[in-house]
């Protein structure tokens, strides 16, 4: 009977400490970009957007995070500190284009959040006239 209240009580424990670590907010979230509806973009002219980030978890921010595009328009580019250049052609004309952004970042293994690696994605529309 004592083993079997233990046991139990374990179990228990390690699924408290569980669920409490799996609630800590993330270590940052890349801040919202409004689809860029109505007005749109012109064919032909060079368009930048700056990716941003708000830390959500200080104790374990350590690294800032990099960027990287899940899905995006051909010849758009992102650098790895969040900076979308993209000059979209004629081809692209009359058309929405949809652009995911990938952030990951690292925690040192001394951190509060033990260590590890972090991610957010940021889905956004851009028209071309």
């Amino acid at each position: 009977m004592k083993i079997r209240r233990s046991l139990k009580l374990g179990a228990l424990i390690a699924f408290l400490i569980v669920a409490a670590l799996m609630a800590r907010p993330p270590l940052f979230t890349i801040d919202h970009v409004a689809d860029i509806g109505g007005r749109g973009l012109t064919p032909l002219q060079l368009w930048e957007l700056q990716m941003t980030f708000t830390v959500e978890d200080p104790p374990c921010y350590e690294f800032p995070p990099s960027f990287s595009f899940v899905e995006a328009p051909s010849g758009a580019t992102i650098s790895r500190n969040g900076k979308i250049s993209w000059t979209p052609q004629q081809v692209h004309s009359e058309k929405e284009h949809t652009f995911t952004v990938r952030a990951r970042g690292f925690s040192s293994e001394d951190a509060p959040c033990s260590g590890g690696v972090h991610s957010d994605t940021q889905t956004f529309v851009v028209y071309v006239c």
